[in-house]
């Protein structure tokens, strides 16, 4: 790792946590957080959970990242498993969905994570209707600690049931990349959930597709997102999984505040 170059620091700035996810480099979580734990705030580890595939830490590395964040005064929030389905006919989908979201949860609790995120795609009407009052009864069961739950809008369809989790005391991750590819107004979305959103996944679309820099997104809507995640104490996220993508995201922020771009170091 020593011939890879470092991101510049966006740490403790105008009252904003700032922070990445844990693949910006391509490799496994811990050296991600060992290359980036004093250059960001914050660090979102997605973690993954399946017969097929698994990246949970084992108790060595979690050991490891605590004493990480303890030294550089870095906290973690868990974006919990993607590859599941919350809606289906199929009772054994429905279950194996929540084990594994639990199964997640329950293992990276010893982080004492800031919160915890989950989508809840492939939205359907019906199914939605038929299932959602024990969905939710059973995420509620799984997730039992004080610490935030966020629902994050993946689809034009999020407004549609968003209310119902906030009813029950979930809060919001706004993802911006999503609201931009759905063809909606950033300011009218955010309006519509001030006040619940603890975590934002901040990145741009590019050609159609997302998970891009934000460096393409005008610098008024950008402050508006800036002062919106301040007044709701909410986490800002780079979502970008490439070094150079993160960079020009930072370094656009950094620009915002005055801050000098030209030292890889600094």
């Amino acid at each position: 790792m020593d011939d890879l170059l470092l991101l510049n620091k966006l740490k403790k700035i105008d009252d904003l946590n700032f922070g990445t996810t844990s693949y910006v480099y391509p490799e496994d979580i811990l050296p991600n957080v060992i290359l980036l734990a004093d250059r960001v705030d914050e660090i979102e580890l997605i973690l993954f959970e399946s017969p097929d595939y698994s990246n949970l830490p084992d108790k060595e590395t979690m050991d490891k990242l605590i004493k990480i964040s303890k030294i550089y005064d870095l906290e973690y929030n868990v974006h919990l498993p993607i590859d599941i389905k919350l809606l289906s006919d199929d009772y054994k989908i429905r279950k194996r969905a929540i084990e594994n979201l639990k199964c997640v949860y329950d293992k990276s609790l010893i982080l004492n994570p800031l919160s915890y995120t989950f989508h809840f795609e492939d939205y359907n009407e019906q199914l939605y209707k038929k299932y959602s009052k024990s969905i939710i009864k059973q995420l509620k069961e799984v997730f039992t600690k004080d610490i935030k739950i966020c629902l994050e809008n993946t689809d034009k369809y999020f407004n549609r049931f968003a209310t119902d989790f906030i009813n029950e005391g979930f809060n919001v991750c706004i993802d911006i990349g999503h609201i931009i590819k759905s063809g909606e107004n950033i300011s009218d979305y955010l309006s519509r959930y001030d006040g619940f959103v603890k975590i934002i996944h901040f990145h741009g679309v590019k050609n159609g597709k997302d998970h891009q820099s934000i460096s393409n997104i005008d610098l008024k809507t950008i402050d508006m997102i800036l002062n919106f995640a301040k007044r709701n104490r909410a986490s800002v996220i780079f979502e970008q999984f490439y070094f150079n993508l993160v960079k020009e995201s930072i370094d656009t922020i950094r620009r915002i505040y005055g801050k000098s771009t030209d030292n890889w170091w600094n």
